[in-house]
């Protein structure tokens, strides 16, 4: 390198708030908000940039169908749980349905679990079968999502109760009763019975019960004859800070185990989607395909040249379906 001239830049040929960024991670200064290796990484086709092309599909009917089924698939696993709350002194559905509000703790607990979201006109999230329209379920709930996973919460003591008629709790029954996994939050000094709230899908208690000390005492319960999947069957102590995120993942487990005992078989729609797409694969690919174009000679220094057939087989996820 001749006397006095510079190293050249790693990011050279990077111009504009792409360089700018960058310069700034490199000094410290900046939040890594997108990784350069990451943002050269989506311009390229996997596993070939020269070897794969898209594959057509027929024109007709049958196509736009099959992809119009596909687009109806969610891309995200939905559940649906109770959260009861259980007053002292309450050991009948009746009234521990009627509760309208809850302790401090439980609130908190609430907040912990989820984010609050206003039903009516939702069309953002799934409800579970929470009215959207009229606020006849009430007019918020929680939920909680990832980038895979969604739960919406049935909460009786955010449900409306009409004060002239002394069993409309009942109409809290129809959404806790179709749910196959209820969060029991336990602020009576009694142990709670399994089968206090029946139904024909009730199939899982997760117990939450406040300790003087800031804990929380948590145990399962199940319907008989229910798999033993859990340590939770001999009661366990969480701190304040974790309970609401233990209980939530458990919830998810026992909800999907529910579906596989009660179906005999559980389908998530990440499967479902890779079945629809394997379909369209089967049915409608044109089988008539423009030769793909011929790869660029290799370089020298490179001894192997890719097997499109091998490429094509490593790229086709539906195959482990």
């Amino acid at each position: 390198m001749p006397p006095g001239s510079q190293q050249p830049s790693a990011n050279a040929g990077i111009t504009g708030e792409l360089a700018k960024e960058i310069e700034a991670i490199n000094l410290g200064k900046g939040e890594p908000n997108i990784y350069p290796g990451f943002l050269f990484l989506q311009l390229q086709s996997y596993p070939s940039p020269s070897n794969l092309t898209p594959l057509l599909l027929k024109e007709g009917e049958a196509t736009s169908r099959a992809v119009t089924n596909l687009d109806r698939i969610p891309g995200i696993e939905f559940h649906k749980v109770g959260v009861v709350y259980v007053d002292d002194g309450q050991t009948t559905e009746a009234a521990i349905l009627a509760n309208s509000h809850g302790s401090p703790r439980y609130n908190k607990f609430l907040q912990q679990l989820g984010k609050l979201v206003r039903l009516k006109d939702c069309k953002e999230i799934y409800t579970g079968g929470l009215d959207v329209k009229t606020d006849r379920d009430g007019m918020y709930s929680y939920y909680w999502q990832d980038d895979v996973t969604q739960i919406i919460y049935h909460i009786p003591t955010l449900m409306p109760l009409d004060q002239n008629d002394p069993n409309s709790w009942i109409h809290k029954k129809r959404h806790i009763g179709n749910n196959y996994v209820t969060i029991i939050y336990n602020d009576s000094s009694s142990e709670f019975r399994f089968g206090t709230l029946p139904s024909q899908f009730d199939s899982v208690n997760l117990i939450v019960t406040p300790l003087d000390d800031d804990t929380y005492q948590v145990r399962m319960k199940t319907k008989p004859g229910f798999p033993d999947f859990s340590p939770l069957f001999t009661p366990k102590v969480i701190s304040a800070s974790s309970v609401a995120a233990f209980v939530r993942q458990i919830a998810i487990h026992a909800d999907r185990l529910s579906q596989v005992v009660q179906n005999q078989t559980f389908v998530s729609n990440f499967i479902e989607r890779m079945r629809q797409i394997k379909r369209i694969h089967e049915r409608c690919v044109d089988t008539r395909q423009p030769e793909a174009a011929s790869p660029a000679p290799a370089p020298t220094s490179v001894p192997f040249t890719p097997n499109l057939a091998t490429l094509e087989s490593i790229a086709n996820f539906t195959q482990y379906i």
